[in-house]
């Protein structure tokens, strides 16, 4: 390690000269992931999982001894911050393998998405009730007579051509009588 630092002179003896192994992550294999036995084994197979595009860390029971390095760990290296609000939330203490964290992260997912489609729907639904009360209106007003200019002027919510098929309905429905 030493060859790649700039050492001033004098001072080589007092800087150890470190060996390092490098090695990729993300291709290790599952029999040298499960030979570990330390948090590692958890992240080593988070990276292996995310390289093949598999999911089963999102079922690794493994416990975790770490918490809080390991989610830091995997906001860090994936840019995902989920994995730190984890650490925020109330029952944080609780969390003891991917298996529940994977587990937070869907159901958290789960909840946004009833949220964000709970909110389309009441505005789906406001839309075709707004829809339905004009078309019931225009109905009204043209069996009554009243002219095709005052219900448009009255009524925005429907388009010309739906005016005009409900115009021609209730003219027909009046000849039948």
């Amino acid at each position: 390690m030493k060859e790649l630092l700039e050492i001033p002179d004098g001072l080589e003896p007092f800087v150890n000269d470190y060996r390092l192994h490098v090695f990729e992550v993300a291709w290790l294999s599952e029999e040298q992931i499960s030979r570990m036995s330390s948090d590692f084994q958890v992240v080593a197979r988070f990276f292996r999982d995310k390289r093949l595009g598999t999911n089963s860390v999102s079922e690794d029971e493994t416990r975790i001894r770490h918490v809080d390095e390991v989610l830091k760990l995997l906001s860090a290296f994936t840019g995902d911050a989920r994995y730190e609000e984890i650490m925020k939330s109330e029952d944080y203490e609780e969390v003891e393998s991917m298996c529940e964290i994977m587990d937070r992260a869907v159901n958290k997912g789960k909840a946004i998405g009833r949220k964000e489609g709970w909110k389309k729907g009441r505005k789906e639904g406001r839309k075709e009730g707004i829809k339905i009360g004009a078309r019931e209106s225009a109905e009204k007003f043209f069996k009554n007579g009243v002219s095709y200019e005052i219900v448009r002027a009255s009524i925005d919510a429907l388009s010309d051509s739906e005016l005009r098929e409900i115009e021609a309905a209730a003219l027909q429905a009046a000849r039948s009588q």
